[in-house]
């Protein structure tokens, strides 16, 4: 019986021992692949880490490089608005502002206007009423003929005419001599051109 109960009892342990050794080999196993994967992780992080700071890095001197443009170009603007700026006041101070307002023609020996139209049926007099760069005249055949702004200079005029002629209308200069109308420009040859 002693017997019987050693052989028992040695069944036993080596049961539960063979039992326990699998499962702390399975533990060690799962432990050690882990752990190699812990710092397959680390590695792959410690990677992308030097990855993403070397981007970084590129991005830097990327946006570095764009800014050098950018400042390059906005100086090339800021330097050609200037010269321009520069070169207007030249002009503005070599010439004069037109002055486009109608004094009276009878005060002016020499002076200009820009015709815009003539017409016999329709009267615009209400839309230029009181202004003082609108004229109008009628002639003998009851055509009222409509005038735009009042010139001491043919070219001031033939500039302005060829403006309105470039945004669609069809305009002409005409000429005044001591506030009457002449027909044919020609005739003004006591008015400076």
């Amino acid at each position: 019986m002693k017997n019987l109960f050693l052989t028992t009892l040695l069944i036993c342990i080596s049961f539960f021992t063979l039992a326990q050794t699998p499962e702390k080999e399975l533990k060690k196993e799962v432990k050690k692949l882990k752990i190699e994967q812990l710092k397959k992780l680390k590695d792959e992080a410690a990677k992308f880490d030097e990855e993403s700071a070397n981007k970084m890095t590129q991005i830097n001197t990327k946006k570095a490089e764009l800014d050098r443009i950018n400042n390059e170009e906005i100086k090339k603007r800021d330097d050609g608005i200037a010269y321009f700026e520069e070169q207007l006041r030249k002009v503005k101070k070599d010439r004069p502002d037109v002055n486009a307002a109608k004094p009276e023609r009878a005060n002016t020996k020499c002076s200009f206007s820009v015709q815009i139209g003539a017409y016999k049926n329709k009267d615009l007099a209400q839309y230029i009423e009181n202004n003082p760069n609108f004229g109008i005249e009628t002639d003998e055949q009851g055509y009222k003929k409509y005038m735009l702004g009042f010139f001491t200079s043919y070219w001031e005029a033939k500039s302005f005419s060829k403006y309105l002629n470039q945004i669609g209308a069809q305009t002409y200069v005409v000429g005044f001599y001591n506030g009457k109308r002449i027909p044919d420009l020609k005739d003004m040859t006591d008015c400076t051109f």
